[in-house]
């Protein structure tokens, strides 16, 4: 599809689109509100007599952020102005908002300066009220200033699954909940419309969240209540007005109580509307009543602590869908790399699809085709478990898992669904999606830990984890019900698969969360394999984490690690010797760095060739692959002794990623010369990251430690007798050069420090 971008000040406009076009019409721009409710406005024009599929609005938010900027969690509404059939005292017609979106905005203060994030609504029911020109404000209800607000409506020609053409907006506004003086049924019942007699089929719509806490029941925004929707007095629907979701938000994490349940909402979320198709209660061309009757609820301390309900409430008149078979993917979940998925990925397991029927006819079953990777498509027959009415989701499984790709690569999923009922999918645009997505970490099996400390009150909380294996469903261990402030460490050996470890706590407070810390403390959670740590738990992580893996060949260096001599070499006459690498296991070895240094850097080891090339990127060698690397020897003057050097290998071997092996040579006039012993001295650990303690077979009288550069590095230094100990923790990580000097000679020792 082709997408056109429109320049916007407070105007937005939009050429006229060919067939399948994308419009992209912006609202907003890096822009702020002031600390106070406010409002912003952009104009919209989108051709009349142009059909889209979609209308989709979307909003980012971004930062730089911090106190007083970004920093709660507010209301953000979203309208279409339309002249209503009210008139002022002057006889103009009233200007009438219709809601199109809400959103809360995330704790944001303290998010890292390039932060962002960008959310989405379906507002294609709207597509009536925007004709040539239409007006949408953008509401802010914060006191403080906002994050950096873009916004822009994408509009995708082709037909809609229905079309709407009126709505009534039976209920706008913030009302008491709770308030004995002044119950909030006065505001939500007895409501009258009229069905237009062209109405094939009629939608009612509910927007509703709580606000305000502290009272009973910390009423409105953390009371859970169940409310009841009456339709022409006898079709009654309940509303459980209830995010318990808050805690896996995908945005986190946040700074304030972004974990804690709410009614209707959560911080940093979208707000997603009560909707039910009510064609079959009312009748065309008659009035009737809907009646939103809260469950009664009395708030003691109302007059300290107000509790109330913003709400919106609309009734959708539309014609029948223009097809009978049609059927939508609305969304890859699994595998994706698409930020709102992040908690569930990535992932090895199978993949998993949202679809949606956009036809007259309920749907029954569903044939997908799908590939990974470019491969032939597999086909997959579903079948619903009760039938799917239009406007319908269903998350479907598909049975085959990623493999691995190795070396990895960008990998890609292709999904479509060509069959609906056994007929044809009549979804010509929204019948195929494609996610791209990383692979998960593949580790070794064979020495798995799991170390879990618990905080306080670990049973009430409700603290506890799983691992799964993913390719049969197994169970492979858990831990729950432990007691507080336990350490419990899991050992485990696993066989290859893909693997799923979840963490829980149901009552939304992480592990280690700012909000409980006094209470409850903190604990961690970890795992390691074969000693390397490859999961460490975010402990402010709301209701649970997932972590997913594979275990199977890791990559391993295969070299020799003895030193390469190059013997006594004439001046003038180079020696080489060739060296090969090779993967030691199945997976494939990356290789980004070979490199030879010496101190001081003039003592001729260099390297030739490397076959094939290493470019700079690095190379992947495959099972079977192997690189020759060619060094020499080309000593620059006759020397008195040997003269050593590194020869570092850098890769991405899971044990050892840094290889550095020893080279040695000398010229012959410096065999007259006694050779030192084969053990002259004894550099533990190698490498180091702390203090690295020098066992010579001389008395040391000073040792001094060099860059390679040459430039002396003041670091605390111990001697005694025939050893010295070297305190490198405030090193940075590289090679070192120590110098001893002893009675009778000054011995070179390379120190390798890491990180």
């Amino acid at each position: 599809m082709a997408v056109r971008w429109c320049v916007l000040l407070l105007i937005g406009c939009a050429t006229v689109a060919q067939a399948g076009d994308t419009l992209t019409i912006p609202l907003l721009s890096n822009e702020r509100f002031p600390a106070q409710p406010s409002e912003k406005q952009a104009v919209v024009r989108l051709p009349a007599d142009r059909s889209y599929a979609r209308l989709l609005l979307l909003l980012r938010l971004s930062c730089p952020c911090g106190p007083g900027l970004g920093e709660w969690d507010y209301t953000v509404r979203f309208f279409v102005v339309r002249p209503s059939v009210e008139r002022d005292s002057n006889g103009n017609p009233i200007a009438e908002r219709i809601e199109l979106a809400r959103f809360i905005t995330p704790y944001a203060a303290n998010r890292p300066s390039t932060w962002s994030w960008t959310w989405q609504w379906d507002i294609t029911d709207y597509r009536f009220l925007f004709g040539d020109s239409a007006t949408v404000v953008v509401q802010y209800q914060g006191w403080t200033q906002s994050a950096m607000f873009t916004a822009w409506i994408q509009a995708i020609e082709g037909v809609p699954p229905y079309e709407v053409f009126a709505l009534d907006q039976l209920i706008n506004g913030s009302f008491p909940y709770g308030n004995p003086n002044d119950p909030i049924d006065h505001y939500t019942t007895g409501k009258r419309f009229r069905v237009p007699s062209t109405a094939e089929m009629v939608k009612l719509r509910i927007t509703t969240t709580g606000h305000g806490f502290g009272g009973t029941d910390n009423a409105a925004e953390f009371a859970e209540k169940t409310h009841t929707i009456v339709v022409g007095q006898r079709a009654t629907y309940r509303q459980h007005l209830w995010r318990d979701d808050c805690g896996w938000n995908p945005v986190f994490p946040q700074d304030g109580t972004w974990p804690l349940s709410r009614a209707g909402w959560c911080p940093g979320d979208v707000v997603h509307p009560w909707e039910q198709w009510i064609t079959a209660n009312v009748q065309p061309g008659q009035e009737s009543v809907f009646d939103y009757q809260m469950e009664p609820f009395v708030n003691e301390q109302f007059s300290a602590h107000p509790s109330s309900y913003l709400i919106t409430a609309q009734v959708l008149y539309a014609r029948r869908p223009a097809f009978s078979t049609r059927a939508s993917i609305v969304e890859i979940r699994m595998p994706t790399d698409a930020p709102p998925m992040r908690r569930l990925n990535p992932t090895c397991g199978r993949p998993l699809v949202v679809v949606r029927n956009d036809g007259r006819d309920s749907i029954r079953s569903l044939v997908l085709e799908y590939a990974f990777d470019g491969q032939p498509m597999q086909q997959f027959q579903w079948t619903a478990s009760s039938p799917l009415r239009l406007g319908d989701t269903a998350s479907i499984e598909l049975p085959t898992m990623a493999g691995v790709l190795d070396p990895p690569a960008p990998r890609r999923l292709e999904i479509a669904i060509t069959r609906v009922n056994g007929q044809p999918n009549q979804e010509e645009q929204f019948h195929r999606a494609v996610s791209t997505f990383t692979d998960v970490p593949t580790v070794p099996g064979d020495s798995v830990v799991v170390y879990f400390k618990t905080n306080r009150a670990a049973a009430e909380q409700g603290l506890a984890w799983r691992l799964e294996r993913l390719d049969d469903g197994a169970l492979i261990a858990e831990r729950r019900n432990l007691g507080d402030e336990v350490t419990d460490i899991a050992l485990l050996q696993l066989e290859d698969g893909c693997y799923q470890f979840r963490f829980e706590n149901p009552a939304g407070y992480g592990l280690a969360w700012w909000a409980t810390q006094q209470q409850l403390g903190s604990g961690a959670l970890w795992i390691s394999a074969r000693g390397k740590r490859v999961f460490t738990l975010d402990g402010d992580c709301g209701k649970g984490a997932i972590f997913n893996f594979r275990v199977g060949p890791v990559p391993q260096l295969d070299v020799p690690r003895d030193t390469i001599d190059f013997g006594a070499t004439p001046v003038g006459t180079p020696v080489r010797r060739q060296l090969t690498i090779r993967p030691a296991t199945a997976a494939a070895l990356r290789l980004t760095q070979v490199q030879v240094s010496s101190f001081p850097s003039n003592l001729g080891f260099r390297i030739v060739s490397t076959q094939p090339p290493l470019p700079a990127e690095g190379l992947w060698l495959r099972s079977g692959e192997q690189l020759t690397l060619t060094l020499e020897y080309s000593p620059q003057q006759e020397e008195t002794r040997w003269r050593t050097a590194l020869l570092t290998i850098t890769s991405n071997d899971y044990d050892e990623p840094t290889v550095r092996l020893v080279l040695r040579g000398t010229t012959p006039s410096a065999l007259s010369v006694q050779e030192p012993s084969a053990v002259e001295w004894y550099a533990s650990p190698q490498p180091a990251s702390d203090v690295v303690r020098i066992e010579l077979a001389q008395l040391v009288t000073e040792v001094r430690l060099l860059s390679l550069e040459g430039r002396q590095r003041d670091v605390p230094i111990r001697t005694e007798g025939t050893s010295a100990e070297l305190d490198c923790s405030t090193l940075a990580p590289g090679v070192y050069i120590a110098i001893a000097t002893t009675g009778v000679r000054r011995v070179t020792i390379p120190i390798v420090v890491v990180r």
